[in-house]
């Protein structure tokens, strides 16, 4: 049975389109991965066991059909520079987020 803190997780994770999802009890991690169709995908881990930003990063681009260097390329370039220094909120981010994803992999409909 999911926790209280790992279903709010899950909520938030569902509103940013996050794959992942961790939370904590102190004493170790329990990591839910949306991107397993089968197997174990909530499990308890130890710190030694947090995925690096680079596994996440390529769990990701897997799970998104990016796995392709040039596509990966695309998707990794910054977009948004208005020299404000200000960034755009997490729908903003999410909306482009989407749409350069939707281009890389050809579609003909965003």
């Amino acid at each position: 049975m999911v926790g209280a803190g790992m279903q709010q997780a899950l909520d938030y994770a569902d509103i940013l389109y996050v794959p992942f999802v961790f939370t904590s009890n102190g004493d170790s991690f329990v990591f839910h991965d949306k991107t397993l169709t089968e197997g174990e995908v909530e499990k308890e881990i130890s710190l030694d066991d947090f995925p690096s930003p680079d596994e996440l990063w390529d769990k990701y681009n897997n799970f998104k059909g990016l796995a392709a260097e040039p596509m990966r390329k695309l998707v990794k370039q910054d977009y948004f520079v208005d020299g404000s220094g200000m960034s755009p909120r997490y729908y903003q981010q999410n909306a482009v987020n989407r749409t350069v994803e939707a281009i890389t992999k050809e579609q003909d409909r965003i």
